[in-house]
Order: structure tokens, then C-alpha cells, then sequence
């Protein structure tokens, strides 16, 4: 648990802050750069407060399933899961989804194995863990941070709009101000399935994808990298593929040795989304890679791989590497923390669960503030949009016309000075929705990188 001090005065209570995963840090968050953020973004007459919820972090039991990287490493031994899938195109070659469905089985089967050793490795644990959980150890800090039976105020953040609805859903009676900012779906989250979330999540990812064509070609090769004198967003999203491509062609080529993958390129792509503010980095990151592609013997590639991620979730911001192979054997392995959770959560769990199931349609005794980008890579605009029209006259929505992934990746002084009215002055916009301009331009953070490091 961490609390930044309010900066301003009046104090005006305590503000709780999830940053989203769910396996994202409270604690990280607030300690770093995001944290001054939040806090000048709230007006700055609050104590903010977050924490690392149950399996999160540096909670204790960590939720390893391994007692080593190594051990995972060997479970794992270079699967279709870790590893992404390898695609020539897009799927719809049939040759392609042949190979994809062909492997369907064994991944289900090392899913289903992955599960039973989580829970044999942590047999006793994940009976507590989930958002429920999260809800009423949240309750449990104010009350004895601000006293029993007080409105509770809370910014949820991605997966954190979850910990926000059920919040409303389980105390509506202690709801202060609480801002849902990128919104997951919580009647899919808490009744489907964990498999069947992805089909809302990713609904807006082309879309983002297509936002960062348009402002590249626009940007010009100063700017975006990849980007050339005369070129378009559709030879953006071209020179894209390609690229992809290329890495698809060099690991049949070289074989899983290869350092570069197209799904390596792939992951690149949907976790750049994210954050339009470090466009003009990724586009440099994938000139880099293009130009290494181009002559591997001559490049690199030790190096290039370091620029890719190693792993992101659909719902998850904070990109977290997989263990890998090392020669020390006290080496720990990844923490299931985002795995510990969903399955939690997730409607078809079992056994190892504190399920709540909600049907989302409470009225509040406050105004809550759903808000998101236009076109978010992983939180499409229409939950905003459904969680405000079922809470009807208690909530405002907050549209802002940007990319990527919760508000301040793109920010706007019109949503900043909304949020601090609601905040501070407990004042939301007269209308239902309200429309904010982005103040961000986009590659104006132009990157720099020296590859021959």
C-alpha cells in the first residue's frame, strides 16, 4: 500500500486508484512518473492512495506457478502460447488457419495443465484472490484511513473500471466520486467466460491501428520513421505488413533460433497502441528492424530483439517479460498475477473462486464519470458508452477524441478540467456525454535512438 500526499490545500479526503492488469502495480504506479501524473490530473486536494492488490505485485504468497524460471521455461519448452503464432498475412489463408487450428489441441491441453499446476503450487490461495476481494479490502483501508461509513472516491483505470463497478455494485450506498476511465466490459468480465472477453476488448484495436497510419504519413519521415516524402496511411499500414512479412520469411528461414518473429512484430504493434505518446520510438523501433531484417549477417540482432516485448495481455497495459533461461537457479519465475486473477473472475473458474455475480445495473447514490478514448486499442468506446447509459442519471460520460489506452496516454486539458471539477468541486457537465479534444499532438515527442549500442 502507498499513499502520495495531496499537494494543495484544502485536503479533501483520500482518492484510491487501481492502474489496471489486473496485475498492474498500485504501488509501482504512484511511485513512478504516472504517479505526479494522476495527481496533477485530480486537482491535486486528494491523498492518493493504491496498493497492490491480492496475487498483484509484491503481495505476498507470490502467485508462481514454478519454483524456478528454469522450471517454467521447460513446462513450457518454446510453445504456440509463449511464442505467438507465425502468419504470412493475415488469417485467411486456409493453409495458414490449417496450421493455427492444428494447434488448438495441445494448447488447450498445456492450458489445462497450467491451471493444475498453479493450483497444486498454490493450493490454498486462490479462494481469496479476485475482484470481489480487491472491493472489500479496498472498503477495509478507508475505513481505517478515513473512517467507517464515508463515501469512498476512486479512479479504476482499464481492468481497474471492473474494480469500479463492482465497487458500485457491492457498496452502492458508500460511492463518492468514481472515475471509470477506459472501460471493460463488466457484464462480459463477469459472466462469460475469460476466452470470450477478447472479442470486445480487441474491437477498436484496427481502428487505433489505422490512427497511427494516418498521423505517421502525416508526420512525415522526420517524424515517424517509417513514413516516407509522399507517403499515405494505406503505404503505412503496408510498409507494416511487409515488415511483418519479412520476419515471418526469416524465422522458416533461420528456424527457432530466429530472434526476430512476425509475432514478435505483432506484439510490437498492439503494445505500441497503447501509448500514441511513444508512436514516433515504435516507429523507429520497426525502421530499426526492417534495416536488421534486411541484412541480418551484418546486423545486430541480439540487440534488435531487446527492442520487442516478450509478452502482452489484451487487457493489461503494464508489459510484463516471461522468465527466461538462465544459469542461476534461484532465478524466480513469472508471477501469475494477471492469470490468478482473470481465472478468479472468470465464470466458468471451478473451484477456485469468490465469484460475484453482478447484474450491473444499480443505481448510486453519487455520479460516477465513465470515460475513454474514441478509439482505444483494448477498451472500445461503446463500454463508456453502456455503462453510462445503464446508470442513467448517475453518470456523465466523458468522450475524448484520441488514441490509446486510458485517458492520459493522449491527454486533454477539456477531460483534465472535467475530472478536476468532479473531484474537487463535485461538479460533472450538465449534459450526458461530453465531448473533449484531445491537447496532444501526435510524433511530437520525436524518438532518438543510437543502434549501434
Amino acid at each position: 500500500m502507498i499513499r502520495y500526499p495531496a499537494i494543495k490545500q484544502p485536503k479533501l479526503g483520500t482518492l484510491f486508484m487501481n492502474p489496471g492488469g489486473p496485475g498492474g502495480s498500485g504501488v509501482g504506479t504512484v511511485q513512478g512518473p504516472d504517479g505526479d501524473i494522476i495527481m496533477q490530473h485530480s486537482g491535486g486536494n486528494y491523498d492518493l492512495v493504491s496498493w497492490d492488490p491480492r496475487a498483484v505485485g509484491k503481495t505476498i504468497p507470490r502467485t508462481a506457478c514454478f519454483g524456478s524460471a528454469e522450471e517454467e521455461v521447460a513446462f513450457w519448452n518454446g510453445s504456440f502460447i509463449i511464442l505467438g503464432p507465425e502468419v504470412k498475412g493475415d488469417f485467411t489463408a486456409q493453409s495458414i488457419l490449417d496450421d493455427f487450428y492444428g494447434q488448438v489441441d495441445k494448447s488447450d491441453d498445456l492450458l489445462w495443465r497450467i491451471g493444475e499446476q498453479c493450483a497444486t503450487y498454490n493450493p490454498d490461495m486462490f479462494q481469496y484472490v479476485g475482484t470481489a476481494a480487491t472491493v472489500r479490502d479496498m472498503v477495509a483501508m478507508h475505513d481505517a484511513l478515513e473512517g467507517s461509513g464515508k463515501p469512498i472516491n476512486f479512479w479504476g483505470m482499464s481492468y481497474g473500471t471492473v474494480v469500479g463497478m463492482y465497487f458500485v455494485n457491492m457498496f452502492p450506498d458508500r460511492v463518492g466520486q468514481v472515475i471509470l476511465d477506459g472501460v471493460v466490459d463488466p457484464r462480459s468480465w463477469a459472466n462469460n467466460p475469460a476466452h470470450e472477453w477478447l472479442e470486445n476488448a480487441l474491437e477498436s484495436t484496427e481502428a487505433t491501428f489505422n490512427g497511427f497510419a494516418e498521423a505517421c504519413a502525416k508526420a512525415g519521415p522526420s517524424k515517424c520513421f517509417i513514413s516516407q516524402q509522399n507517403s499515405t496511411a494505406a503505404s503505412v499500414r503496408q510498409w507494416t505488413r511487409d515488415l511483418i512479412e519479412a520476419a515471418y520469411d526469416y524465422r522458416q528461414k533461420v528456424g527457432p533460433s530466429a530472434l526476430i518473429t512476425s509475432a514478435a512484430i505483432r506484439n510490437l504493434l498492439f503494445a505500441g497502441l497503447y501509448k500514441p505518446q511513444l508512436w514516433s520510438n515504435m516507429s523507429l523501433t520497426l525502421y530499426s528492424l526492417k534495416e536488421a531484417l534486411d541484412d541480418p549477417a551484418a546486423a545486430n540482432l541480439t540487440q534488435a530483439k531487446r527492442w520487442l516485448p516478450d509478452s502482452v495481455s489484451p487487457l493489461d497495459d503494464q508489459l510484463k517479460p516471461r522468465a527466461e533461461p538462465s544459469s542461476n537457479q534461484t532465478t524466480l519465475a513469472y508471477a501469475y498475477d494477471y492469470e490468478a486473477v482473470t481465472c478468479s473472475d472468470a465464470a466458468d473458474a471451478g473451484d477456485v473462486t469468490t465469484k460475484d455475480v453482478f447484474d450491473f445495473v444499480v443505481k448510486t447514490t453519487h455520479e460516477v464519470s465513465p470515460m475513454c478514448n474514441t478509439a482505444d486499442p483494448v477498451t472500445p468506446y461503446k463500454n463508456a458508452k453502456w455503462v453510462a447509459d445503464t446508470l442513467g442519471c448517475s453518470a456523465v460520460l466523458i468522450e475524448q477524441a484520441g488514441y490509446g489506452h486510458v485517458s492520459r496516454r493522449m491527454p486533454s486539458n477539456c477531460t483534465i478540467s472535467a475530472v478536476q471539477k468532479y473531484l474537487v468541486h463535485n461538479e460533472l457537465p450538465g449534459q450526458d456525454t461530453l465531448f473533449c479534444e484531445t491537447s496532444y499532438e501526435l510524433f511530437s515527442d520525436v524518438a532518438s535512438l543510437d543502434i549501434s549500442q
